[in-house]
């Protein structure tokens, strides 16, 4: 799991705290430190994602924003 802030997106809340939230849930239901990552961009976060997927896996990618470089780095990979 990567997880990425968007910072138009914090609702009032303060910039890391969706991100800690969000892992510590994901902690909580079974994951270990070392599945469980945070990238500064979505685009940083769609990179990690990329490198570490292989041709049998799933990639689920929720992208809130700079669609059109993810897409650009998703047709180049």
């Amino acid at each position: 799991v990567v997880i990425v802030e968007v910072e138009a997106y914090l609702r009032g809340r303060a910039l890391g705290e969706v991100s800690d939230i969000m892992k510590q849930v994901f902690l909580n239901n079974g994951l270990n430190e070392s599945q469980v990552h945070l990238a500064e961009s979505p685009l940083a976060g769609v990179s990690t994602i990329l490198s570490d997927i292989s041709a049998q896996d799933l990639g689920l990618l929720l992208v809130l924003d700079q669609r059109d470089e993810v897409i650009d780095l998703i047709n180049r990979s």
